[in-house]
Protein backbone atom coordinates (compact mmCIF):
# COMPACT_ATOMS: atom_id res chain seq x y z
CA UNK A 1 0.00 0.00 0.00
CA UNK A 2 1.67 2.95 -1.22
CA UNK A 3 1.74 6.39 1.10
CA UNK A 4 -0.56 9.06 -1.50
CA UNK A 5 -1.14 12.26 0.99
CA UNK A 6 0.34 14.33 2.77
CA UNK A 7 -2.20 14.18 5.79
CA UNK A 8 -1.43 10.73 6.01
CA UNK A 9 2.30 11.73 7.05
CA UNK A 10 0.71 14.26 9.45
CA UNK A 11 -0.95 11.86 10.68
CA UNK A 12 1.45 9.15 10.82
CA UNK A 13 3.52 11.89 13.36
CA UNK A 14 6.32 12.70 11.47
CA UNK A 15 9.19 12.37 13.90
CA UNK A 16 12.00 15.02 12.81
CA UNK A 17 15.57 15.26 15.42
CA UNK A 18 16.80 18.68 16.62
CA UNK A 19 19.83 18.55 14.36
CA UNK A 20 18.03 18.62 10.63
CA UNK A 21 19.91 20.85 7.76
CA UNK A 22 18.71 24.56 7.80
CA UNK A 23 19.12 27.49 6.04
CA UNK A 24 20.83 29.92 8.42
CA UNK A 25 20.60 33.15 6.17
CA UNK A 26 20.48 33.62 1.88
CA UNK A 27 18.76 30.61 0.72
CA UNK A 28 21.41 28.98 -1.78
CA UNK A 29 23.81 28.14 1.25
CA UNK A 30 24.64 24.60 1.78
CA UNK A 31 22.39 22.48 4.04
CA UNK A 32 24.07 20.72 6.60
CA UNK A 33 24.27 17.17 6.51
CA UNK A 34 20.49 16.03 7.66
CA UNK A 35 19.02 13.67 10.19
CA UNK A 36 17.01 10.65 9.05
CA UNK A 37 14.57 8.27 10.66
CA UNK A 38 12.36 5.47 10.52
CA UNK A 39 8.82 5.79 12.17
CA UNK A 40 7.32 2.37 13.14
CA UNK A 41 3.67 2.84 13.06
CA UNK A 42 0.57 0.23 12.95
CA UNK A 43 1.16 -0.70 9.67
CA UNK A 44 4.65 -1.45 7.85
CA UNK A 45 7.63 0.62 8.47
CA UNK A 46 8.46 4.04 7.09
CA UNK A 47 11.34 5.21 6.12
CA UNK A 48 11.77 9.02 6.13
CA UNK A 49 14.41 11.27 5.57
CA UNK A 50 13.63 15.08 5.96
CA UNK A 51 15.51 18.61 5.88
CA UNK A 52 14.02 21.53 7.68
CA UNK A 53 14.57 24.85 6.81
CA UNK A 54 13.92 26.86 10.21
CA UNK A 55 14.46 30.29 8.57
CA UNK A 56 11.19 29.94 6.90
CA UNK A 57 9.46 27.13 8.91
CA UNK A 58 9.46 24.64 6.20
CA UNK A 59 9.89 21.22 6.58
CA UNK A 60 11.00 19.03 3.34
CA UNK A 61 10.34 15.09 3.98
CA UNK A 62 10.65 12.14 1.50
CA UNK A 63 9.02 9.00 2.46
CA UNK A 64 7.73 5.97 1.45
CA UNK A 65 7.26 2.63 3.09
CA UNK A 66 9.45 -0.30 3.18
CA UNK A 67 9.00 -2.46 0.05
CA UNK A 68 7.98 0.19 -2.01
CA UNK A 69 10.45 1.73 -4.57
CA UNK A 70 8.86 5.37 -4.98
CA UNK A 71 9.07 7.50 -2.46
CA UNK A 72 6.68 10.52 -1.60
CA UNK A 73 8.15 14.10 -1.19
CA UNK A 74 6.03 16.66 1.14
CA UNK A 75 6.52 20.12 2.06
CA UNK A 76 4.77 21.15 4.60
CA UNK A 77 4.80 23.81 7.44
CA UNK A 78 6.94 23.10 10.25
CA UNK A 79 3.54 24.06 12.96
CA UNK A 80 1.53 21.09 12.33
CA UNK A 81 -1.94 22.40 10.23
CA UNK A 82 -3.83 19.67 11.44
CA UNK A 83 -3.36 20.20 14.91
CA UNK A 84 -6.62 20.57 16.72
CA UNK A 85 -6.14 23.15 19.20
CA UNK A 86 -7.17 25.98 20.51
CA UNK A 87 -3.75 27.87 19.10
CA UNK A 88 -4.28 25.88 16.45
CA UNK A 89 -8.24 27.42 15.81
CA UNK A 90 -6.87 30.65 16.28
CA UNK A 91 -4.12 30.83 14.12
CA UNK A 92 -4.92 33.50 11.02
CA UNK A 93 -3.82 32.43 7.57
CA UNK A 94 -3.83 35.09 5.49
CA UNK A 95 -1.15 36.38 2.80
CA UNK A 96 1.60 37.20 5.47
CA UNK A 97 1.19 33.65 6.51
CA UNK A 98 2.66 32.47 3.30
CA UNK A 99 6.48 30.87 3.89
CA UNK A 100 8.57 31.96 1.51
CA UNK A 101 8.25 33.22 -2.56
CA UNK A 102 8.60 31.01 -5.39
CA UNK A 103 11.86 32.10 -6.09
CA UNK A 104 13.13 31.26 -2.50
CA UNK A 105 10.98 27.71 -2.56
CA UNK A 106 12.69 26.39 -5.77
CA UNK A 107 16.43 26.91 -4.44
CA UNK A 108 15.07 24.83 -1.04
CA UNK A 109 13.26 22.15 -3.29
CA UNK A 110 16.18 22.04 -5.50
CA UNK A 111 19.13 22.10 -2.40
CA UNK A 112 16.95 19.36 -0.20
CA UNK A 113 16.33 17.42 -3.95
CA UNK A 114 19.97 17.21 -4.53
CA UNK A 115 20.73 16.41 -0.92
CA UNK A 116 17.94 13.57 -1.22
CA UNK A 117 20.08 12.25 -4.13
CA UNK A 118 23.07 12.10 -2.63
CA UNK A 119 21.47 9.75 0.03
CA UNK A 120 19.32 7.54 -2.10
CA UNK A 121 20.94 7.72 -5.60
CA UNK A 122 18.46 6.48 -8.14
CA UNK A 123 15.73 7.42 -6.11
CA UNK A 124 11.96 7.59 -7.86
CA UNK A 125 9.42 9.31 -6.71
CA UNK A 126 5.37 8.64 -7.07
CA UNK A 127 4.14 11.79 -5.92
CA UNK A 128 4.56 15.64 -4.78
CA UNK A 129 2.70 17.44 -2.14
CA UNK A 130 2.90 20.84 -0.54
CA UNK A 131 0.52 22.72 1.44
CA UNK A 132 -1.34 25.51 -0.64
CA UNK A 133 0.03 28.74 1.93
CA UNK A 134 3.56 27.26 1.91
CA UNK A 135 4.16 29.40 -1.40
CA UNK A 136 3.33 32.68 -1.77
CA UNK A 137 2.42 33.43 -5.22
CA UNK A 138 0.42 30.30 -5.34
CA UNK A 139 -1.49 31.49 -2.02
CA UNK A 140 -2.26 34.82 -3.17
CA UNK A 141 -3.93 33.89 -5.66
CA UNK A 142 -6.23 31.30 -4.12
CA UNK A 143 -7.06 33.69 -1.23
CA UNK A 144 -8.23 36.21 -3.64
CA UNK A 145 -9.98 34.04 -5.82
CA UNK A 146 -11.68 32.13 -2.99
CA UNK A 147 -12.85 35.42 -1.69
CA UNK A 148 -14.22 36.53 -4.80
CA UNK A 149 -16.14 33.37 -5.11
CA UNK A 150 -17.53 33.24 -1.39
CA UNK A 151 -19.11 36.85 -2.02
CA UNK A 152 -21.33 35.14 -4.52
CA UNK A 153 -22.07 32.20 -2.32
CA UNK A 154 -25.68 31.83 -1.05
CA UNK A 155 -26.51 30.66 1.92
CA UNK A 156 -24.57 29.67 5.57
CA UNK A 157 -21.62 27.56 6.64
CA UNK A 158 -23.14 24.44 8.69
CA UNK A 159 -21.66 23.29 11.89
CA UNK A 160 -19.62 20.47 9.00
CA UNK A 161 -15.89 20.65 8.54
CA UNK A 162 -16.71 18.85 5.32
CA UNK A 163 -19.00 21.99 4.36
CA UNK A 164 -17.04 23.59 1.72
CA UNK A 165 -18.45 25.48 -0.99
CA UNK A 166 -18.58 23.56 -4.46
CA UNK A 167 -18.70 26.90 -6.28
CA UNK A 168 -14.84 27.61 -3.98
CA UNK A 169 -13.67 24.06 -5.06
CA UNK A 170 -14.13 24.53 -8.74
CA UNK A 171 -12.66 28.52 -8.08
CA UNK A 172 -9.71 26.23 -6.56
CA UNK A 173 -9.66 24.07 -9.37
CA UNK A 174 -9.71 26.88 -12.33
CA UNK A 175 -6.81 28.84 -10.44
CA UNK A 176 -4.57 26.06 -10.36
CA UNK A 177 -5.38 24.98 -14.14
CA UNK A 178 -3.85 28.51 -15.22
CA UNK A 179 -1.65 29.17 -12.30
CA UNK A 180 1.77 30.89 -13.78
CA UNK A 181 3.18 29.76 -10.26
CA UNK A 182 1.98 26.27 -10.55
CA UNK A 183 3.21 26.34 -14.22
CA UNK A 184 6.72 27.22 -13.14
CA UNK A 185 7.09 24.49 -9.99
CA UNK A 186 5.82 21.66 -12.79
CA UNK A 187 8.76 23.26 -14.80
CA UNK A 188 11.10 22.74 -12.19
CA UNK A 189 10.02 18.96 -11.47
CA UNK A 190 10.15 18.14 -14.97
CA UNK A 191 13.66 19.41 -14.96
CA UNK A 192 14.57 16.53 -11.83
CA UNK A 193 12.90 14.10 -14.28
CA UNK A 194 10.08 14.16 -12.74
CA UNK A 195 7.17 14.61 -15.83
CA UNK A 196 3.92 13.75 -17.01
CA UNK A 197 2.88 15.65 -13.46
CA UNK A 198 -0.52 16.92 -13.24
CA UNK A 199 -1.63 19.34 -10.21
CA UNK A 200 -4.79 18.59 -7.88
CA UNK A 201 -5.80 18.85 -4.97
CA UNK A 202 -5.40 16.51 -2.32
CA UNK A 203 -6.71 17.76 0.76
CA UNK A 204 -9.97 20.72 0.42
CA UNK A 205 -8.52 23.94 2.55
CA UNK A 206 -11.74 24.17 5.42
CA UNK A 207 -13.04 26.96 7.34
CA UNK A 208 -13.29 27.77 11.29
CA UNK A 209 -15.99 25.61 13.49
CA UNK A 210 -16.66 28.90 14.87
CA UNK A 211 -18.31 30.56 11.96
CA UNK A 212 -21.03 27.89 11.49
CA UNK A 213 -24.54 29.69 11.00
CA UNK A 214 -22.74 33.39 8.93
CA UNK A 215 -23.82 33.78 5.46
CA UNK A 216 -20.65 32.80 3.39
CA UNK A 217 -20.77 36.29 1.88
CA UNK A 218 -20.17 37.66 5.13
CA UNK A 219 -17.34 35.21 5.75
CA UNK A 220 -15.79 36.57 2.17
CA UNK A 221 -15.51 39.51 3.84
CA UNK A 222 -12.75 38.20 6.81
CA UNK A 223 -8.82 39.46 5.92
CA UNK A 224 -8.05 35.67 6.24
CA UNK A 225 -11.66 34.07 5.11
CA UNK A 226 -11.78 31.94 8.22
CA UNK A 227 -9.70 29.59 7.27
CA UNK A 228 -9.14 26.54 9.73
CA UNK A 229 -6.44 24.86 7.52
CA UNK A 230 -5.02 25.08 4.12
CA UNK A 231 -5.34 22.48 1.96
CA UNK A 232 -2.67 20.59 0.00
CA UNK A 233 -1.79 20.74 -3.68
CA UNK A 234 -0.42 16.92 -4.81
CA UNK A 235 1.27 16.55 -8.31
CA UNK A 236 0.95 12.57 -9.23
CA UNK A 237 4.17 11.00 -11.90
CA UNK A 238 2.37 10.25 -15.08
CA UNK A 239 5.77 7.83 -15.70
CA UNK A 240 6.96 7.15 -12.12
CA UNK A 241 7.88 3.87 -12.30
Amino acid sequence: MRIRCLSCLCIGALVLGPNFGCRTSAPSEELVTPASTRIQNSGPKIQTIAYEWKNYGVKVAFQKQDGDKLWLVTIRDSWDILDDSGASRERRWGEAEAKCSMDEFLVLLEQSLNEFHRERPGAKFSHFAVEMHVIAGIWSELLVGVKRRLATVEGTKTSSRADVPREVDDEIKRILASSLAVMKLESVLAGHGLKGSHCYVADELVFKDSLSGLRWAEIAKLPDLGVLAPGVLEFEFASAE
